[in-house]
């Protein structure tokens, strides 16, 4: 077994890079060798660890693969905690329609017909809706228009938008080719099956 505490933390960040992908190689041709790797970083941790353990004040937080942790975050903290740019969160809450529950906050609402809950959720319940940046899309036809273009942060391969409504503002990552004028009017898609809930009250996935 072998135990790494944060030994890259110290190095500038092409150095860093290198090194992450030589650790990577090592742990492959070492086979079945356990490596215990501490870090803070989570881009190390997503990119190195078969299954990572989020910890804060010393309680685990959640034990899973990369996959896992980015894609179903057990709490509000993971979530926020992994991903860059981070989570967009948004406040509202449950309400029974025709289609079954939906997300509500203020005019804005989304069907969670496609949502796999893992707690049993009620209606009129206070909850948070967390979006990857990434599973927004910008379409004519989308779920929620009236989004105005704040800032835009071009990344090459990717585009960050920061765009706002009355109720608040969230970050879209699109592609770099993507181009967005400040005070432009976006309409964006969300897909059900892509977000993540919480409860606003534990910060627990639901």
């Amino acid at each position: 077994m072998f135990l790494f505490d944060e030994p890259l933390s110290n190095l500038d960040a092409k150095l860093r890079n290198e090194l992450r992908v030589e650790i990577k190689r090592l742990h492959a041709r070492l086979g079945k060798t356990t490596m215990i790797y501490v870090t803070h970083d989570q881009i190390e941790a997503m990119t190195l660890a078969d299954r990572i353990v989020v910890m804060k004040e010393q309680k685990i937080q959640q034990i899973g693969t990369p996959d896992e942790i980015y894609h179903r975050p057990a709490n509000l903290f993971v979530a926020g905690f992994v991903g860059s740019p981070q989570m967009n969160f948004i406040k509202g809450r449950l309400a029974s329609t025709g289609e079954g529950l939906s997300f509500l906050a203020g005019d804005r609402r989304l069907s969670l017909s496609a949502y796999q809950f893992a707690t049993a959720p009620s209606a009129g319940q206070e909850v948070v809706l967390g979006v990857r940046p990434e599973h927004f899309e910008i379409a004519s036809n989308g779920t929620w228009p009236g989004f105005k273009v704040d800032i835009v942060e071009p990344m090459g391969a990717d585009t960050v938008i920061w765009c706002s409504d009355p109720a608040g503002s969230v970050q879209v990552r699109t592609t770099g080719s993507r181009r967005a004028a400040r005070g432009e009017s976006l309409t964006l898609h969300v897909d059900p099956a892509q977000v993540s809930l919480f409860s606003a009250e534990t910060g627990e996935r639901l």
